[in-house]
């Protein structure tokens, strides 16, 4: 009775305490974590020029293809990096992610782009995934740099993971013709 008495209370804390620990939102894949995420805008240089025309996602950039008169505006991109932790038992073959920016103090949403990332990540394994989006002349970028840090939320939301086993995950409001889409165009 005693020992009743002593454990039942030993219950109810570790019972409470397991409540009390952070869930994983149900809108991201078990054991998938970023780690850090950067975005940068470079000066476009001639090979990027090739590579981004011949991209199987260059009908989403947003900049003028180049053409053989040249221009007196240089051209940008912004380039976007996640580095990903795969804590899950399996291999990651493919991932879609969303790269976020959004303004902290009105949560506007400032930039979105979406990439598709083709490298294996395996069980226990990190990854940096990047994209890289042109931008034509005119256009003019968030401000990327502040004394402190980025002066923006940024953020990467998964879309579609792909594991090697033969299994997708995917959020619900989803639909699974999109991953099959997205590995499509990746495939191209």
């Amino acid at each position: 009775m005693k020992t009743l008495k002593i454990l039942l209370p030993l219950f109810a804390c570790a019972s409470l305490c397991a409540a009390q620990e952070p869930q994983q939102p149900s809108d991201s894949p078990a054991g998938l974590t970023v780690l850090k995420v950067k975005r940068e805008r470079r000066r476009e240089q001639p090979q990027d020029v090739r590579h981004t025309a011949t991209d199987p996602d260059a009908l989403n950039n947003t900049g003028v293809m180049p053409s053989g008169g040249g221009s007196n505006f240089p051209n940008f991109v912004l380039e976007y990096s996640a580095e990903l932790k795969n804590d899950s038992p399996k291999a990651i073959k493919w991932l879609s992610w969303i790269y976020k920016v959004t303004d902290p103090d009105n949560k506007q949403e400032i930039d979105r782009q979406e990439f598709s990332s083709f490298d294996k990540i395996s069980a226990g394994g990190k990854k940096t995934v990047n994209g890289t989006k042109r931008m034509p002349p005119t256009q003019t970028a968030p401000d990327t740099k502040k004394k402190n840090g980025s002066p923006f939320e940024e953020h990467v939301e998964f879309v579609c993971v792909a594991y090697d086993d033969g299994t997708l995950w995917r959020p619900s409001f989803i639909p699974e013709s999109h991953c099959r889409d997205a590995e499509k165009r990746g495939k191209r």
